[in-house]
């Protein structure tokens, strides 16, 4: 999961869903347990989702790390 979003992260760490996503399923992982483990790391507080919006106003959700092992990334 981190590698996936690390792999297609900008360069301010943030990654969308859908690339996060795609990377998995093409990795053989399903839709709900991409969902379930998603959900699961942002609830402990390792990834968190962010709502952007794009320079057309529609929006996406992305993902980025906020810690690193047990430190925060400041």
């Amino acid at each position: 999961m981190l590698n996936a979003l690390d792999k297609n992260a900008s360069k301010i760490g943030v990654a969308s869903g859908h690339d996060i996503r795609s990377a998995l399923q093409a990795a053989g992982l399903g839709k709900r347990e991409i969902g379930v483990t998603m959900g699961a790391l942002v609830e402990k507080g390792v990834l968190e989702r962010l709502k952007v919006i794009d320079s057309d106003g529609l929006f996406y959700m992305a993902y980025r790390r906020v810690t690193l092992g047990k430190e925060p990334i400041v």
